[in-house]
C-alpha cells in the first residue's frame, strides 16, 4: 500500500511537472504569435500609409518593401517554429528523464519498506513462541516479566505454538529464572 501510495505521489508530481511545463511552452507559443502578429500589422498599416502618401513612383521602392515584410514574416513564422520545436524536444527529454528517476525511486522505497517488513517480522512476538517458547500474559493482556507480577491466585494466559493455555499462578520463586 505504501508502493501504491509513493508511485501515486511520483506519477502525480510527475504529471503536474508535465502540465506546468506545458502550459508555459503554450503560454510562450501564445506571446511569440501576439507579438509577431502585432508587429506584422503594424508595419502593413505602415506600409499601407506610406503608399497612400508616396507618390506612384514611390511603388517601385513599396514593391521592395512589401517583399522584405514577405521575407520577414516567413523566417519570423521559420524562427516560432524553431523555438517550439525546441521547447517540445526539452519537454520530452524532461519526461524521459522523469520516468527512470520515477522507476529508481519507485524500487528504492520499495526495497526500504521490505527491510522494514522483514524488521518488523523479525521483532514480532509470534517468532518466539514458534521457536518453542511461551508468552505469559496477564488476562489483561499485559507482558509478565517479572514473578512478582503474579502473585498467587493470578490468572494467567499463556501463548504456546499451536494455541493459549489458561493458567493460575501458585506465585513466584526467588533466584530463577535468571542465566
Amino acid at each position: 500500500a505504501r508502493l501504491e501510495e509513493s508511485l501515486g505521489r511520483v506519477l502525480s508530481h510527475a504529471d503536474r511537472a508535465l502540465s506546468e511545463a506545458r502550459k508555459a511552452h503554450g503560454e510562450r507559443v501564445r506571446r511569440l504569435n501576439l507579438a509577431a502578429a502585432g508587429k506584422l500589422a503594424e508595419a502593413w498599416r505602415d506600409l499601407g500609409r506610406l503608399s497612400r502618401t508616396l507618390p506612384r513612383v514611390a511603388g517601385v521602392a513599396l514593391g521592395r518593401g512589401r517583399q522584405y515584410l514577405v521575407l520577414a514574416q516567413e523566417r519570423l513564422v521559420r524562427s516560432v517554429t524553431r523555438e517550439l520545436q525546441g521547447a517540445e524536444e526539452a519537454l520530452a527529454s524532461a519526461a524521459d528523464r522523469l520516468v527512470p528517476r520515477s522507476l529508481a525511486l519507485l524500487a528504492r522505497e520499495g526495497q526500504r519498506l521490505s527491510d522494514r517488513e522483514k524488521r518488523l517480522w523479525a521483532l514480532d512476538p509470534r517468532r518466539v513462541v514458534e521457536r518453542g517458547y511461551a508468552i505469559l500474559r496477564l488476562t489483561g493482556g499485559g507482558v509478565v516479566t517479572d514473578p512478582r507480577e503474579a502473585p498467587v491466585g493470578t490468572k494467567l494466559r499463556a501463548e504456546i505454538k499451536r494455541g493459549v493455555l489458561k493458567l493460575v499462578s501458585e506465585g513466584g520463586e526467588e533466584g530463577h529464572g535468571t542465566a
